[in-house]
């Protein structure tokens, strides 16, 4: 006679960057847990569960990941998976994953659930906080923008500052490393990155600015930055005249 042992019990716990998430915005769950014993293919996994907007992997997109082996991912199962790899008894494990709310997803809420999980052990699923997702009808972000001519024109080229102001309008935090987007009517040249911000590419039209040091925009305060460019003088280097913060449209303010 024999007994079959069941599988080892992991363990893991989670926190989450916000509990109300606008339609078209991010948030990010980072994880801890301890890994019981020898094992391949682990990996932390998130669902939604008591969802009235359906199954977590079916209103969001991947943005990000930290902590993981391989590219973070849907399975073919419910949910999102930050893969871990193989491990050995008694490692630590953590991470991060950060995921954005379909701009369409209607309002509700859903209780964000989780699970340690490898070919040797599993953790049974465990409940998180309730998120509130909201409609992204109303912008969140205020976008201030003015250009000035900061150099003559010069062998054919012209030289503008873009002087930037982010003003979060929201009720909750704006996660750091977040994105502002807008484009240029022409191809421009950035002379050099602002202080805690990567722009990118550094010649084009399509411009992606990134926090570099992961500092949240708090509710109703702004942060202000500026960039220079350049570009050939024949063109209108007119300002850009869309704005969006992690894919959400921002009222703008352009002169």
């Amino acid at each position: 006679m024999f007994v079959l042992a069941a599988p080892a019990q992991a363990s893991s716990s989670m926190s989450v960057s916000a509990t109300t998430v606008a339609a078209g915005d991010t948030f990010t769950i980072s994880f801890t847990g301890t890994v019981p014993n020898d094992a391949t293919d682990v990996g932390e996994n998130f669902y939604s569960g008591s969802s009235t907007i359906g199954s977590l992997e079916s209103f969001t997109t991947i943005e990000e990941c930290t902590g993981n082996t391989a590219p973070c991912f849907k399975p073919d199962y419910p949910g999102v998976r930050v893969p871990l790899g193989t491990r050995t008894a008694g490692t630590q494990v953590g991470g991060s994953i950060t995921l954005r709310v379909n701009p369409d997803t209607p309002a509700g809420t859903f209780v964000l659930r989780y699970q340690l999980f490898g070919d040797t052990f599993g953790d049974a699923t465990q409940d998180g906080p309730t998120i509130t997702v909201t409609t992204g009808n109303t912008p969140t972000c205020q976008v201030t923008y003015r250009q000035f001519q900061y150099y003559p024109p010069l062998s054919g080229a012209r030289f503008y500052y873009g002087d930037i102001r982010i003003t979060n309008n929201g009720d909750s935090a704006i996660p750091g490393r977040w994105k502002l987007k807008f484009a240029f009517n022409e191809d421009r040249v950035i002379v050099k990155n602002p202080n805690g911000y990567v722009v990118s590419p550094m010649k084009g039209r399509d411009m992606t600015v990134t926090e570099d040091k992961g500092l949240d925009i708090n509710p109703h305060r702004a942060v202000h930055f500026g960039i220079y460019t350049y570009g050939r003088d024949t063109n209108s280097f007119a300002p850009p005249n869309t704005f969006t913060l992690n894919g959400a449209t921002c009222v703008d303010n352009i002169t």
